[in-house]
């Protein structure tokens, strides 16, 4: 993290820190009534301050060897990395982390960075799984960006800024050059499903809420529904791609930013002729359907690449094993 980027995290999670109690104490000074929606956001967005504020306040970018030291005392009975293997080593929050493939045992070591495929999973000091069970390699940003490696039982996230990034990245991708589906939850659109979840929400709980309802009363189900709508989609992504083996991040998430794009565009033509724009929602349905379909095809794509072939006109099994070996990259 660069310094910049600290002062600036700090400037704004102090910020929070202090003016949400200050908005309840002045409440209680003036003799005001407390809103329920205020008390709400203040006890998820209070703690969750303190803790980055805490976090920030404590993290040390830390050079390759002060990193190498420290992982060698929290894990004393790491491997030796021998000259046949491409290490990686970096910080995982503030533990120290390393990556290390072992081409002559064909075998990949984490520490400090995979977690398991549980709720509330925290990082394994030392995970060593083959080469064989990497599953899929999902890019954040290119070229420099964090990259998230999928195992047959979890996940690493790797971010970059320490050397040897580049060279790791390569070498990974070029063992693993499709992506396997049943893990749609690991794809990096994930948080595109969320904020249509959370959209959703919103907009079910403004559709909910009374007409004869106050504004808290309001602002209350609308929060909760932007809570709840991350959840519910997140556990929709997981049943259909477990039970039925149907990937729906990508058309859910190129769907959402389709509709991101249409809401844009209305935006634009309202600067640029100096009005409203006609069918507002019109633009939004349609870039979403839009985005849908880039995103199913894709998702077809990737499927039969990997000999699964999607099927809706089946009475039984939704999927078809194609007896087909996938095609070379």
């Amino acid at each position: 993290m660069r310094s910049v980027d600290r002062i600036i995290c700090l400037a704004l999670t102090a910020t929070l820190i202090f003016a949400i109690p200050f908005g309840l104490i002045s409440s209680l000074i003036k003799h005001q009534p407390i809103d329920l929606v205020y008390v709400f956001v203040a006890a998820i967005f209070w703690p969750l301050a303190c803790i980055c504020f805490w976090y920030l306040l404590n993290f040390r970018h830390k050079s390759g060897q002060q990193i190498e030291a420290e992982l060698a005392l929290s894990i004393p009975e790491q491997p030796h990395i021998s000259e046949h293997e491409r290490s990686y080593r970096f910080q995982n929050g503030l533990l120290p982390a390393a990556v290390a493939i072992d081409e002559e045992q064909q075998v990949i070591h984490f520490f400090n960075c995979h977690a398991p495929r549980r709720m509330f999973a925290t990082s394994q000091p030392r995970f060593c799984c083959p080469l064989s069970d990497l599953l899929g390699i999902y890019l954040v940003s290119y070229p420099q960006g964090a990259f998230t490696v999928v195992t047959q039982q979890g996940k690493a996230s790797i971010p970059s800024g320490y050397d040897g990034f580049l060279e790791l990245r390569e070498r990974l991708t070029s063992l693993v050059p499709r992506n396997a589906p049943r893990f749609a939850e690991d794809q990096p659109l994930m948080g595109m499903v969320y904020l249509g979840g959370a959209c959703c929400g919103l907009l079910a709980g403004y559709v909910m809420t009374p007409d004869n309802a106050n504004d808290s009363t309001l602002g209350l189900l609308m929060i909760m529904g932007a809570i709840l709508g991350p959840i519910i989609s997140h556990v929709l992504i997981v049943v259909v791609d477990r039970k039925w083996r149907i990937g729906l991040v990508q058309p859910f998430g190129f769907a959402v930013a389709g509709a991101i794009n249409g809401l844009l565009l209305c935006r634009l033509i309202e600067i640029c002729w100096a009005g409203q724009a006609d069918h507002f929602a019109s633009y939004i349905v349609l870039f979403g359907l839009l985005g849908l379909a880039i995103g199913g095809v894709k998702q077809y794509r990737d499927q039969v690449r990997f000999g699964q072939v999607f099927c809706p006109l089946t009475c039984g099994s939704l999927l078809h094993q194609v007896k087909t070996q996938p095609r070379e990259p």
